[in-house]
């Protein structure tokens, strides 16, 4: 029997390519974002903190609480909108992963059509290898290869 090209592409790639996808997404919900759940009540704390700071060393007959609590309030709202900053960098480079991740998966599914083998027999050698790294190296890169990328440099994951 023989497969067209969307029968051969879910028979050999499919699982593959979003096992990816949800490994990459996985590791994003889990370990990267949840770093900044909580940051009212970071800001809440830091603000505290630099109040009890700053109250034992500012003179009250210089600035009155009023003065230094407004100062704190705008240290706190720099600190949460810096790592609000900081966020919005983390999405723009997760974006960025997703797109090198889709790349790869171009370049590999070319290989493959290219040669008409499964993705696997390109990827074997760099699983084999990445069995012996550390479990916390072995579990980012278990899917990982070596190829060329979509613009044609030569690229190692």
């Amino acid at each position: 029997m023989k497969m067209d090209i969307k029968q051969w592409f879910t028979y050999t790639h499919l699982d593959l390519y979003l096992s990816q996808i949800d490994f990459f997404l996985k590791g994003i919900q889990e370990r990267v974002l949840p770093a900044f759940d909580d940051l009212d009540n970071d800001a809440m704390i830091f603000e505290q903190r630099e109040f009890e700071r700053l109250s034992e060393v500012v003179n009250p007959k210089v600035m009155n609480e009023a003065d230094l609590a407004e100062i704190v309030r705008n240290m706190a709202i720099n600190y949460c909108t810096s790592f609000q900053n900081v966020l919005q960098g983390m999405h723009n480079l997760l974006a960025v992963g997703m797109f090198h991740l889709f790349e790869q998966q171009v370049c590999t599914f070319n290989q493959a059509f290219q040669y008409g083998r499964p993705i696997r027999s390109f990827a074997q050698p760099a699983i084999e290898k990445c069995a012996l790294l550390p479990s916390s190296t072995n579990a980012r890169s278990s899917n990982a290869f070596c190829g060329t990328s979509a613009c044609g440099r030569r690229v190692f994951h």
